[in-house]
């Protein structure tokens, strides 16, 4: 792996009073795609919101860019990092362009219309985000989340809503991001598919606590698929459950 930008160190977190990340140590470098994935429920959600300041850390900690998180204040880390969450409703009746420029001092307009472009929004131009479809308005927050150019951007979820085409496109353009503009790129994504074809680094999680990590191939072996899943992949290449 590259040099780190984001080290995780022994964290854990509690939610009222139950351990949703228990002990996760990892780090994510500039340049390239770490996804953290595994069943629902087993804290990669949780562990996103934590490095991004939403969540309090009961143990351990954090350093972006060689600052302990406990040292960032709110206007420094958000100058470090930008964060999309699963999607969900916007209670903003505001325009694409208007959402995507939300929180942000400057958004030069070449760069507007070149993420716009980039993620086939551009005819949205003007629309208010209320009238959009679930994949225009995953693709309008994601926008969001990568027009200042964050060096740590953390995605939850980010292709869910897309259809085939369009997590193709979203995935091929954040790839191209990461390498171009030298960001660290930290997702948590399920479609194994997209893993094997766009992650760098992979992370897999269960039940609160990191259990594999590595190429695909090594974090989604045939081991882990059984051992976490209870899948494997046949001969014709499909998932079947055991």
């Amino acid at each position: 792996m590259k040099q780190p930008f984001l080290n995780v160190q022994d964290i854990s977190v509690s939610v009222d009073g139950a351990s949703l990340v228990n002990n996760v140590s990892f780090k994510a470098a500039r340049g390239q795609i770490t996804v953290i994935t595994g069943p629902n429920g087993a804290g990669k959600s949780t562990l996103l919101r934590a490095v991004a300041g939403l969540l309090p850390v009961a143990a351990g900690g954090y350093q972006i860019d060689g600052f302990h998180h406990d040292k960032l204040s709110v206007k420094e880390k958000a100058k470090l990092l930008s964060y999309m969450p699963q999607l969900g409703p916007v209670y903003w009746p505001l325009t694409v362009e208007a959402i995507i420029a939300l929180g942000q001092k400057v958004v030069r307009n070449d760069t507007l219309a070149e993420v716009m472009d980039a993620l086939d929004i551009a005819h949205l131009y003007g629309r208010s985000i209320s009238h959009l479809s679930g994949g225009e308005r995953a693709r309008v927050l994601l926008a969001r989340a990568i027009v200042d150019e964050k060096p740590l951007v953390l995605l939850d979820e980010p292709t869910s809503a897309l259809d085939p085409a369009h997590r193709l496109m979203v995935m091929d353009y954040l790839k191209k991001r990461a390498r171009e503009r030298n960001i660290a790129i930290l997702m948590v994504m399920h479609d194994f598919a997209l893993i094997e074809q766009y992650a760098d680094h992979v992370l897999l999680m269960d039940h609160a606590k990191l259990i594999a990590e590595g190429t695909a191939g090594q974090a989604l072996s045939d081991q882990m698929l059984r051992q976490v899943y209870h899948i494997q992949r046949g001969k014709d290449g499909h998932y079947h459950r055991v």
